[in-house]
């Protein structure tokens, strides 16, 4: 009956991480986590900056969440959003021509 039990709690977390928009959030109480890894990283980050941006993004998105404790939960998932690519920025820049992001000279 454990297992049983176990099972139907991984579904609804499942389904309630497809509900934030952002599916690869690790969930706690039905509320979006940090980030674990580099791999639970949105698409739009793992496919377009290099490994060290993505983990410059996941550490600057896991600080932000934890900083922004009292505002609601989708406002403080878009900032800590924010500031992580504000964190990416800083280290790496676009290039104009190719589209590859590289370390800021």
């Amino acid at each position: 009956m454990l297992h049983s039990r176990i099972g139907v709690y991984k579904q609804r977390a499942a389904v309630r991480a497809m509900d934030t928009g952002f599916g690869k959030l690790a969930l706690k109480g039905g509320q979006p986590m940090p980030y674990k890894s580099i791999a639970d990283l949105p698409d739009s980050v793992r496919d377009n900056v290099p490994k060290h941006a993505q983990e410059i993004y996941k550490e600057a998105f896991n600080s932000a969440y934890e900083q922004y404790l009292e505002r609601g939960a989708d406002e403080r998932e878009e900032t800590a959003h924010k500031v992580a690519w504000s964190a990416v920025k800083k280290r790496y820049r676009k290039d104009e021509t190719s589209g590859r992001w590289e370390l800021a000279g």
